[in-house]
């Protein structure tokens, strides 16, 4: 629905309610030239996130000899994608840069609900580029499925390994989906890869090479940039969610040699790696508060931005009223939000779906109760203290072991919110600080602050 012009929404038609729901999907990434599409770091001097992310970025890439490898992470649903996208925009500019980009969907190619290896992220990240560069060459990229890397890999594996044992239905022409939907299949090519793991990395960096070559000669590109979307959903399921992370920490941490290839790499990760790895780029939540809880003027205004992208005029009279009363209404849902852009995009689609307009704060009340019970799903009456702690002093400090474990769900759960300034602060959630046994221990702690002073 990217550019579609709205039919009007006075005659609260259904047509056009569906119109306007659909604009507002919170899971939607948006392409850089999409019109709902805000860039928000540019919208005042300084970026409402403390740092504007893909200019930063960019800079790496821009000012670099070598290949650039980077890890990305943020809070699920913080405008990740979205920012990567711009982020590949500015890199294929002529005028600067001037790479070819090659976005990869991970939820698509790869198993992310298993512990990961270097050797399935590898040979998807070859696959995916030679698919590019054989639509570059004005070539059907199924050509890649029948004569490509993955069939030169399996041939490999065959001659030297007879995986041929392990499915007679196995080609190179659909391995990568074996590989995905099949975890005994995969383990098993693991295995065999393993002892010829260096072998393995050396015809893959040895390929992606000429595939860039080629994709020089056919574009007239200065190279190529690959970003790897998605990984940060990597969390597995309860049963086995610390295997997964440990996974992560293993290709991305301990073997990030493996994964590193001689062309430009940007992989997104699980926000829990944070708390595991040094390098690893964190994009920060909108500020909708200050440190010292005052409300963020730049942050705020920001966001209202957004929302004035997603929904016209007259669409916001008839869902949030007019004048003050619209303006109150939607800062409170923005505060409510703590910056964090799925759930004010979540927000807005409920109100489109509330039959009663135009919406109050009692609404709006509503929707926070719901997301203060749904945080309570996440957190123990063990974490309130430490919870109390992080909103008083904006700090997650790790006092053990198991509260690092805490730290790394938290993140990827938006329990805790990280923000920017001259540098890093954390936050909970504004619905998580009203969890009444975590409100009554923020209590607690700054009365206890204030008697010691």
């Amino acid at each position: 629905m990217v550019g579609t012009v709205l039919p009007s929404f006075r005659d609260m038609d259904t047509a056009s309610r569906r119109a306007l729901y659909n604009e507002c999907d919170p899971a939607e990434p948006l392409e850089p030239d999409d019109p709902r599409n805000v860039d928000l770091d540019a919208l005042t001097a300084k970026s409402p996130r403390g740092v504007v992310w893909a200019e930063k970025v960019a800079m790496r890439f821009e000012l670099s000899a070598k290949p650039q490898y980077l890890l990305f992470t943020g809070l699920p649903g913080s405008g990740k994608s979205t920012e990567l996208r711009r982020l590949l925009k500015r890199l294929s500019d002529p005028s600067g840069t001037n790479l070819l980009p090659i976005l990869i969907d991970a939820d698509r190619a790869i198993d992310l609900a298993n512990p990961i290896g270097e050797m399935e992220i590898v040979a998807v990240v070859v696959h995916e580029v030679e698919r590019a560069v054989l639509e570059c060459e004005g070539k059907d990229p199924a050509e890649a499925l029948e004569d490509g890397y993955l069939a030169r890999l399996w041939r490999w594996l065959n001659s030297e390994v007879g995986l041929k044992s392990l499915g007679t239905s196995v080609t190179g022409a659909n391995l990568a989906i074996e590989l995905k939907n099949r975890p005994g299949f995969r383990d098993e090519v693991r295995r065999a890869v393993e002892p010829r793991l260096t072998r393995f990395l050396e015809d893959a960096r040895s390929y992606v090479a000429r595939l860039e070559r080629r994709a020089r000669t056919s574009t007239g590109k200065a190279g190529l940039v690959v970003a790897v979307d998605s990984l940060e959903k990597l969390r597995g399921m309860s049963t086995n969610w610390e295997s997964v992370i440990d996974s992560a920490e293993r290709v991305f941490g301990q073997q990030a040699d493996h994964v590193q290839l001689p062309i430009h790499t940007v992989y997104t990760v699980p926000a829990a790696l944070v708390a595991r790895q040094k390098h690893v780029e964190f994009m920060p939540a909108i500020k909708v508060v200050d440190r010292d809880g005052r409300p963020n003027a730049a942050g705020i205004n920001a966001l209202r931005t957004l929302v004035n992208q997603r929904i016209p005029p007259d669409a916001r009279e008839e869902l949030f009223g007019s004048g003050d009363q619209q303006i109150r209404l939607l800062e409170h849902m923005i505060r409510r939000s703590g910056g964090y852009l799925r759930e004010l995009v979540r927000s807005l689609r409920e109100a489109i779906a509330e039959p009663r307009l135009p919406v109050d704060q009692g609404f709006v009340d509503r929707l926070f109760s719901r997301a203060i019970d749904d945080y309570r799903e996440l957190v123990t009456v063990a974490d309130f203290e430490w919870l109390a702690r992080i909103s008083v002093t904006k700090h997650m400090t790790v006092p053990d072991q198991q509260r690092r474990v805490d730290k790394e769900r938290f993140l990827s759960q938006s329990v805790v919110l990280r923000y920017q300034n001259d540098r890093a602060w954390d936050d909970l959630h504004p619905a998580v600080a009203e969890i009444p046994g975590v409100e009554a221990a923020i209590e607690r702690l700054r009365s206890s602050a204030e008697d010691l002073a």
